[in-house]
């Protein structure tokens, strides 16, 4: 059976710091506590942020520490899921991609288009692609190998305006 992806040659070089555990440990307890709160026990992004907010930290941080216990779920509301490496990805730049997901997010509810969940992954086992994404969507189920921020909003628009 031939790979999910085609060898794209070597991983990128390391050009992030990624996050400090010490950072997401903190951020994954206050989810934790967050998620024992909601009736279905699946956290709405607003939560999510708010999390951040409390702890002073960047939102994509918490966002990235979900990823840490595989129990804290984000609220799915719409059929387009962008499922995002915030593992080893982060040495490559999957932070600066989380986001600009969320940024993009944020656009989508503020013009009232279609919405796009963001489901934070500690692997999508497939690190020689890294920075990588695996979006979900009516037009089936794609890798996104070696993402930038440049790249998503195409790839948003895409997904949820055609």
């Amino acid at each position: 059976m031939p790979p999910l992806l085609p060898n794209l040659g070597p991983p990128a070089e390391n050009t992030h710091d990624p996050i400090a555990e010490t950072d997401l440990l903190d951020l994954a307890r206050a989810l934790e506590q967050q998620s024992k709160e909601q009736p279905n026990g699946r956290l709405p992004p607003e939560v999510i942020d708010e999390v951040a907010q409390k702890n002073e930290q960047p939102r994509s941080h918490a966002w990235a520490a979900m990823a840490l216990n595989p129990n804290l779920v984000p609220e799915i509301s719409s059929e387009t899921l962008f499922a995002i490496c915030v593992g080893k990805c982060q040495l490559q730049g999957a932070i600066p991609n989380l986001e600009t997901l969320l940024e993009l997010r944020d656009k989508q509810v503020a013009e009232d288009k279609k919405l796009f969940d963001i489901v934070p992954r500690s692997c999508l086992d497939m690190c020689p692609h890294a920075p990588v994404a695996i979006s979900r969507s009516q037009h089936g189920q794609a890798a996104h190998p070696k993402l930038t921020p440049d790249s998503l909003p195409e790839i948003i628009e895409a997904l949820c305006n055609s």
